[in-house]
Protein backbone atom coordinates (compact mmCIF):
# COMPACT_ATOMS: atom_id res chain seq x y z
CA UNK A 1 0.00 0.00 0.00
CA UNK A 2 1.18 3.51 -0.80
CA UNK A 3 2.64 5.29 2.26
CA UNK A 4 0.54 8.40 1.61
CA UNK A 5 -2.63 6.30 1.67
CA UNK A 6 -1.60 4.77 4.98
CA UNK A 7 -0.88 8.22 6.41
CA UNK A 8 -4.24 9.56 5.20
CA UNK A 9 -6.09 6.59 6.71
CA UNK A 10 -4.35 7.00 10.05
CA UNK A 11 -4.94 10.75 9.96
CA UNK A 12 -8.66 10.27 9.59
CA UNK A 13 -8.81 7.80 12.46
CA UNK A 14 -6.22 9.76 14.44
CA UNK A 15 -8.23 12.98 14.53
CA UNK A 16 -11.34 11.08 15.58
CA UNK A 17 -9.39 9.19 18.23
CA UNK A 18 -7.76 12.28 19.75
CA UNK A 19 -11.03 14.23 19.73
CA UNK A 20 -12.84 11.31 21.37
CA UNK A 21 -10.03 10.96 23.93
CA UNK A 22 -10.38 14.64 24.86
CA UNK A 23 -14.15 14.17 25.23
CA UNK A 24 -13.67 11.03 27.34
CA UNK A 25 -10.98 12.65 29.50
CA UNK A 26 -13.33 15.51 30.34
CA UNK A 27 -16.32 13.21 30.83
CA UNK A 28 -14.35 10.92 33.16
CA UNK A 29 -12.58 13.79 34.94
CA UNK A 30 -9.37 12.34 33.53
CA UNK A 31 -9.66 8.88 35.08
CA UNK A 32 -9.35 5.83 32.84
CA UNK A 33 -9.45 2.30 34.19
CA UNK A 34 -7.57 0.24 31.64
CA UNK A 35 -7.51 -3.52 32.02
CA UNK A 36 -3.95 -3.87 30.75
CA UNK A 37 -2.50 -0.97 32.74
CA UNK A 38 -4.68 -0.04 35.70
CA UNK A 39 -5.87 3.42 36.67
CA UNK A 40 -4.45 6.30 34.65
CA UNK A 41 -5.25 10.01 34.91
CA UNK A 42 -5.07 11.87 31.60
CA UNK A 43 -5.50 15.62 31.15
CA UNK A 44 -4.99 17.95 28.19
CA UNK A 45 -1.92 20.09 28.83
CA UNK A 46 -0.81 23.39 27.32
CA UNK A 47 -0.91 22.65 23.58
CA UNK A 48 -3.92 21.94 21.40
CA UNK A 49 -4.16 22.16 17.62
CA UNK A 50 -7.57 21.75 15.98
CA UNK A 51 -7.96 21.46 12.23
CA UNK A 52 -10.65 21.04 9.58
CA UNK A 53 -10.36 19.94 6.00
CA UNK A 54 -12.93 22.35 4.62
CA UNK A 55 -12.80 25.69 6.37
CA UNK A 56 -11.39 29.12 5.70
CA UNK A 57 -9.59 29.07 9.03
CA UNK A 58 -8.17 25.58 8.64
CA UNK A 59 -6.17 25.40 11.85
CA UNK A 60 -6.53 26.74 15.37
CA UNK A 61 -3.33 26.59 17.42
CA UNK A 62 -3.94 27.07 21.13
CA UNK A 63 -1.10 27.21 23.65
CA UNK A 64 -0.30 28.23 27.20
CA UNK A 65 -2.38 27.64 30.27
CA UNK A 66 -5.25 25.22 29.71
CA UNK A 67 -6.36 25.82 26.12
CA UNK A 68 -8.70 22.81 26.11
CA UNK A 69 -10.89 24.67 28.59
CA UNK A 70 -11.02 27.94 26.64
CA UNK A 71 -13.77 29.39 24.49
CA UNK A 72 -11.53 29.18 21.40
CA UNK A 73 -11.39 25.40 21.71
CA UNK A 74 -15.18 25.17 21.97
CA UNK A 75 -15.66 27.45 18.98
CA UNK A 76 -13.23 25.38 16.90
CA UNK A 77 -15.07 22.16 17.78
CA UNK A 78 -18.41 23.81 16.99
CA UNK A 79 -17.35 24.54 13.41
CA UNK A 80 -16.29 20.92 12.91
CA UNK A 81 -12.61 21.01 13.68
CA UNK A 82 -11.00 17.96 15.25
CA UNK A 83 -7.83 17.50 17.24
CA UNK A 84 -4.76 17.49 15.01
CA UNK A 85 -2.21 17.58 17.85
CA UNK A 86 -2.55 17.59 21.61
CA UNK A 87 -0.25 17.49 24.59
CA UNK A 88 -1.37 15.25 27.47
CA UNK A 89 -0.35 15.07 31.11
CA UNK A 90 -0.48 11.47 32.26
CA UNK A 91 -0.31 10.24 35.84
CA UNK A 92 -0.08 6.54 36.61
CA UNK A 93 1.30 4.18 39.20
CA UNK A 94 4.31 3.59 36.95
CA UNK A 95 5.09 7.31 36.89
CA UNK A 96 4.06 10.62 35.37
CA UNK A 97 4.87 11.92 31.92
CA UNK A 98 3.84 14.49 29.32
CA UNK A 99 3.29 13.35 25.76
CA UNK A 100 2.31 15.12 22.54
CA UNK A 101 0.36 13.06 20.02
CA UNK A 102 -0.17 13.95 16.37
CA UNK A 103 -3.33 12.80 14.57
CA UNK A 104 -1.56 12.33 11.23
CA UNK A 105 0.14 9.13 12.28
CA UNK A 106 -0.67 8.77 16.01
CA UNK A 107 3.00 8.95 16.78
CA UNK A 108 4.62 10.60 19.76
CA UNK A 109 5.89 14.07 18.81
CA UNK A 110 7.22 14.95 22.22
CA UNK A 111 7.75 13.04 25.42
CA UNK A 112 8.90 14.22 28.80
CA UNK A 113 9.33 11.61 31.51
CA UNK A 114 10.71 12.09 34.99
CA UNK A 115 14.32 11.26 35.64
CA UNK A 116 14.70 7.62 36.51
CA UNK A 117 16.90 6.99 39.56
CA UNK A 118 19.38 4.21 38.90
CA UNK A 119 22.95 3.61 40.07
CA UNK A 120 24.53 3.40 36.61
CA UNK A 121 24.06 5.08 33.25
CA UNK A 122 23.17 1.75 31.62
CA UNK A 123 20.48 1.08 34.24
CA UNK A 124 19.08 4.59 33.74
CA UNK A 125 18.89 4.00 29.99
CA UNK A 126 17.17 0.66 30.49
CA UNK A 127 14.70 2.19 32.95
CA UNK A 128 13.92 5.04 30.52
CA UNK A 129 13.40 2.54 27.70
CA UNK A 130 10.97 0.64 29.93
CA UNK A 131 9.09 3.90 30.57
CA UNK A 132 8.99 4.54 26.83
CA UNK A 133 7.49 1.09 26.33
CA UNK A 134 4.87 1.88 29.00
CA UNK A 135 3.94 5.09 27.14
CA UNK A 136 3.33 3.17 23.92
CA UNK A 137 1.38 0.47 25.80
CA UNK A 138 -0.87 3.20 27.22
CA UNK A 139 -1.47 4.74 23.79
CA UNK A 140 -2.27 1.30 22.39
CA UNK A 141 -4.68 0.55 25.26
CA UNK A 142 -6.47 3.88 24.77
CA UNK A 143 -6.68 3.31 21.02
CA UNK A 144 -8.15 -0.17 21.57
CA UNK A 145 -10.74 1.37 23.90
CA UNK A 146 -11.60 3.91 21.20
CA UNK A 147 -11.94 1.22 18.54
CA UNK A 148 -14.16 -0.87 20.82
CA UNK A 149 -16.42 2.16 21.32
CA UNK A 150 -16.25 3.28 17.70
CA UNK A 151 -17.23 -0.14 16.35
CA UNK A 152 -19.98 -0.72 18.93
CA UNK A 153 -23.62 -0.39 17.96
CA UNK A 154 -24.00 2.32 20.62
CA UNK A 155 -21.62 4.69 18.79
CA UNK A 156 -24.39 6.32 16.73
CA UNK A 157 -27.09 6.20 19.41
CA UNK A 158 -25.08 7.10 22.54
CA UNK A 159 -21.50 8.23 21.98
CA UNK A 160 -22.03 10.66 19.09
CA UNK A 161 -25.00 12.42 20.74
CA UNK A 162 -22.97 12.73 23.97
CA UNK A 163 -20.03 14.17 22.04
CA UNK A 164 -22.29 16.64 20.22
CA UNK A 165 -23.75 17.80 23.55
CA UNK A 166 -20.18 18.17 24.89
CA UNK A 167 -19.25 20.33 21.88
CA UNK A 168 -22.31 22.53 22.44
CA UNK A 169 -21.39 22.97 26.13
CA UNK A 170 -17.81 23.82 25.22
CA UNK A 171 -19.11 26.36 22.72
CA UNK A 172 -21.13 28.06 25.46
CA UNK A 173 -24.57 26.53 24.90
CA UNK A 174 -25.62 26.09 28.53
CA UNK A 175 -28.83 24.34 27.55
CA UNK A 176 -26.96 21.36 26.07
CA UNK A 177 -27.20 18.34 28.29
Amino acid sequence: MDMMKIREAKGFVGADFLTWLWFEAESREGVFELEEIGTVDIYPDDQLVLAAEHSEARESVLRKGTPAEGAEAGAALAVGKKVARIKWKVQSEAGDFVVTLDADDLDVRGLRIAAVPAPTAIERIIARMERLEEVYELIDALFRLFLDRRLAESWESETLPAMRAWVRRKDGDDEAS
